[in-house]
């Protein structure tokens, strides 16, 4: 129901006088990669990297201008690996009213194969040091931050266990489809809009015929 994330800061040897950044992305490794025939996921820039975004994972005693100069020659990066479906995984509301989430970590090899692809790349290159950023929200995501909510309509053909048929209508209702986000088995390992929007026109094609 969320993706499995991570942000990494890399620093150059060169400085990054680049001021919006977020250009790149890398899906070399989404399908498989030469040591796992499994997905891994996608590689993509962040943006630029300032002062005040370091200062927050420094120690407290770091001198300014050490800082200014780390995010002078940094270049942000941000991986994303899908986690896989679990019938465990659930968003419930209490008696209370309270939100409750339920949600057990998967897939966390991939992603960490998916870390190490992308420190090779930095290796390789002129990046010499490079680490987890805090600042950047780090992989393990609260609820209250997370992006790309999916998953809490559950889709199949058995109205026990799905609230939605395989054409995204609810099981109990003839006259409503959820068209959102919400009917994902899984995350997947990019943002869902274009996703999203394809299934919404597939919908639609059906509503039509």
């Amino acid at each position: 129901m969320c993706h499995n994330n991570s942000a990494i800061v890399a620093l150059s040897t060169k400085r990054n006088t680049v001021s919006f950044q977020k250009t790149i992305g890398i899906n070399d490794y989404y399908h498989k990669a030469e040591d796992s025939d499994y997905p891994l996921g996608h590689i993509q820039l962040l943006g630029k990297v300032k002062k005040g975004m370091l200062k927050a994972d420094a120690p407290f005693f770091t001198p300014n201008f050490i800082l200014e100069a780390m995010a002078n020659h940094a270049v942000g990066w941000w991986i994303t690996s899908e986690d896989l479906p679990d019938k465990e995984n659930r968003v419930q509301v209490t008696d209370s009213g309270q939100i409750s989430l339920h949600y057990t970590h998967n897939n966390l090899e991939a992603h960490q194969r998916l870390l190490k692809k992308l420190k090779m790349i930095l290796n390789r290159t002129d990046h010499f040091h490079h680490f987890h950023s805090k600042a950047y929200l780090s992989k393990q995501i609260p609820l209250a931050g997370v992006a790309h909510q999916v998953g809490t309509c559950r889709f199949g053909n058995d109205p026990k266990t799905s609230v939605l048929d395989r054409n995204c209508k609810a099981h109990d209702h003839d006259n409503l489809y959820v068209v959102d986000g919400s009917f994902f088995p899984s995350s997947g390992a990019v943002n869902p809009a274009l996703t999203i929007i394809a299934n919404a026109i597939r919908v639609s094609e059906h509503l039509l015929r």
